[in-house]
């Protein structure tokens, strides 16, 4: 119904696509300006949706041409989109944003939780865990509750939820309802590479303006960052991303304080799986997540069998133990919780940014 209303032009792409309809399609695209947000919806799996496209071309092929995605399949949009625009709730100490372009500003700012926690003090004995639940770059994430935001667990353990900066344009009222649910122990992480879905690596590859266009990517980033109070990114890219595509996040985007990379685990050598890019921390996921194999049992004991796997000797040590939510959720992260060395702390996304930061600053200059 969105499409319709806002009269967006509107494409279907086959799953077993040929070449000269992947030119039509990039033929398409070409038309519209760099930056230009592609909505709509793929294939999740082999065999999920067999009449349409998977994931990774489609996503991949909307990179190449400088665009990112929205992924959402939820109906109402033209509804939920004609409410005000909101922006996420400050952080304590933060100065107000400029307001967002609006025919009313009555509701742009909801409420913080009503109760902060206190951050950890850096402890020299301790390996800090930062859990981190992927999966919420689609504002049907959200919409469907299909995040496992209802887990009896959650608000019990430090937990970071991926969360999209589209919900506060297309489904505001949604997103509020989750800004004012969040407890202190609740943290949200931008989702799946910014302001948008994409593969950085392979942004604006095929068309004028090359590697260029990430820069431009990373301002929209940066506004968003502004808008929505989610000051950490997650940053995906099939396969992995380079950490030289890493470092231009850390610099480029405004107000950035942190970065995570990687749908699942990319790195085992923790030695090489995180470093500081000027004053932001960047941490590579060390945990793969959970599998379609997996009942949520076995997603809680893969996890935390592979925290104390990567674990060093050297403290203190800081570790990003990344799930996806189709496989478990804050009830097993708890489970993980429950079984870790007293030696492990469990802290929130920020917390873990703040405290590895704290031991660089404490480190003699090499």
């Amino acid at each position: 119904d969105y499409l319709v209303a806002h009269r967006v032009f509107s494409f279907h792409l086959n799953r077993a696509f040929s070449q000269r309809e992947r030119q039509v399609v990039e033929q398409l695209l070409a038309k519209y300006p760099a930056q230009t947000p592609v909505i709509g919806y793929f294939g999740p799996e082999p065999g999920g949706a067999p009449n349409l496209t998977n994931e990774w071309d489609i996503v991949e092929i909307i990179s190449q041409m400088g665009k990112y995605y929205i992924f959402t399949v939820n109906g109402n949009l033209s509804f939920h989109s004609g409410y005000p625009s909101i922006r996420g709730p400050r952080r304590e100490g933060e100065a107000p944003a400029e307001p967002v372009p609006s025919a009313t500003a009555a509701r742009q700012e909801p409420r913080p939780p009503s109760t902060r926690r206190e951050p950890p003090a850096l402890d020299p004995s301790t390996v800090y865990v930062a859990f981190y639940l992927s999966d919420g770059d689609s504002p049907t994430t959200y919409y469907n509750t299909a995040c496992r935001w209802n887990d009896a667990a959650r608000g019990r353990v430090p937990l970071g939820w991926s969360f999209p900066v589209a919900a506060l344009d297309v489904c505001p009222l949604v997103a509020e309802r989750y800004y004012a649910e969040a407890t202190p122990l609740d943290e949200f992480v931008m989702a799946c590479s910014g302001i948008g879905y994409c593969y950085p690596e392979v942004y604006g590859s095929r068309i004028e303006g090359g590697d260029s266009l990430l820069g431009g990517f990373f301002a929209e980033t940066g506004r968003g960052v502004a808008r929505s109070a989610m000051s950490l990114v997650h940053v995906h890219h099939q396969g992995g991303t380079t950490d030289d595509t890493l470092r231009r996040f850390a610099a480029e985007i405004p107000g950035l304080r942190g970065v995570f990379a990687d749908y699942g685990r990319t790195r085992t050598d923790y030695a090489q799986s995180h470093f500081l890019a000027g004053n932001v921390p960047v941490f590579h996921c060390l945990t793969t997540g959970g599998n379609r194999d997996s009942t949520d049992e076995k997603a809680a004991d893969e996890m935390l069998a592979q925290i104390l796997e990567v674990t060093p000797k050297e403290r203190p040590a800081f570790v990003v133990a990344f799930g996806i939510y189709w496989f478990m959720g804050p009830d097993e992260i708890e489970s993980v919780v429950k079984r870790l060395p007293k030696h492990y702390v469990p802290v929130l996304p920020g917390e873990l940014v703040e405290l590895c930061r704290q031991r660089r600053r404490s480190e003699p200059p090499q």
